[in-house]
């Protein structure tokens, strides 16, 4: 008869837990009380316990010579049931616990990022213009390639070109090319008036480098911790501490190298902060484990630089250099299919071609 006292008194006061936790779970019912990822979490916990319950209940009502016969079963299943119901709320409260502690780390990591006052829209995304057109500048693009897949080659690529030869169309061609690859690091695209301040290249890298990198993210957010007023860093610094620094303790040895793409460097305004950073990049380029592909015009303050630099510190190509048979077969090419484009458009809008 002690048995079956203790059978019964373990089952009320299982009951009595379930139905206090079914209480408090009552009150957040739907996703205007919660976020949507609690009441998932809530939806199973109650799932779990409500066959349980009724499991429970329904030992609770049987006769009592049942409940003699089955008493030393129901002290088993007492215990069992105790232990079951801790291993569902234990779960339940550490993945909540996880999740605030997400929330939080998340909210942190945002506003270390902020300190870097990125510009949103100046990576290839943002892009409005073309790419090259299938079949034209292949060789070129080949080249760059092969470049981007070497480890033991120069780690800067400038690619120099007057305006009109493509070098956007180009840059945006490599960006497509190496994210397909999965070794797209970040971009920057400069334009006059809008993206023309040299000292927000480096931490806009470094911003969407981040987001995409976790080793790289949690080097970075070491040094932000600790440095309030990197965004008024010069040039130097910003190479030093946002790019050199944290990709050395992040990168691991044998890993794909990733680029770092910057398009159009003579549309930034400060001309001296332009030789700044390329004094600061270029020379620093063998102890950063990334490549940099820059395009820009070929500005006496830019090409200066690269032709009073090391000539292994990095790749030129000159566009106008490219041999003038295969610039006119890409331009023949390009005429000829945006020929046929606008043919058959006027052809499907019944205009007279």
């Amino acid at each position: 008869m002690q048995t079956v006292r203790d059978a019964q008194g373990g089952f009320a006061k299982l009951a009595s837990r379930i139905e206090g936790l079914q209480t408090i779970f009552s009150q957040y019912h739907s996703g205007r009380d919660i976020p949507p990822v609690i009441e998932r979490r809530v939806e199973r916990l109650m799932r779990d316990i409500g066959p349980l319950a009724g499991e429970i209940e329904s030992k609770m009502k049987r006769p009592t010579i049942t409940r003699i016969i089955a008493a030393p079963k129901d002290i088993e299943d007492v215990q069992e049931s105790f232990e079951k119901l801790a291993a569902w709320v234990e779960q339940f409260q550490l993945e909540c616990s996880l999740n605030v502690e997400h929330k939080v780390e998340d909210l942190t990591t945002e506003s270390l990022l902020a300190k870097l006052r990125h510009i949103p829209d100046a990576c290839i995304d943002g892009q409005s213009g073309h790419a090259c057109m299938e079949n034209t500048r292949v060789e070129l693009l080949n080249d760059i390639d092969i470049w981007n897949g070497d480890p033991d080659v120069a780690r800067v690529f400038w690619l120099s070109g007057m305006a009109g030869t493509g070098k956007s169309a180009i840059a945006r061609s490599v960006c497509y090319r190496l994210r397909q690859k999965k070794l797209l690091g970040a971009s920057f695209f400069c334009s006059r008036g809008t993206r023309d301040d040299v000292k927000r290249i480096i931490p806009t890298l470094a911003e969407s480098l981040a987001r995409q990198n976790m080793a790289y993210r949690l080097a970075l957010l070491d040094i932000l911790r600790d440095e309030p007023d990197i965004g008024h860093y010069t040039v130097q610094l910003q190479v030093e501490q946002l790019l050199e620094k944290p990709l050395r303790d992040a990168f691991v040895e044998g890993q794909p190298m990733l680029t770092l793409v910057v398009d159009a460097l003579d549309e930034c305004l400060d001309t001296k902060a332009v030789k700044s950073l390329l004094s600061a990049l270029v020379p620093r380029s063998r102890g950063i484990p990334v490549k940099f592909f820059l395009t820009s015009r070929p500005e006496p303050h830019i090409q200066s630089h690269f032709k009073s630099t090391q000539r292994d510190l990095h790749n030129t190509l000159r566009l106008h250099d490219i041999e003038q048979n295969i610039v006119e077969a890409d331009i023949r090419f390009y005429c000829t299919r945006r020929l046929e484009e606008n043919t058959c458009f006027l052809r499907r809008s019944g205009a007279s071609v």
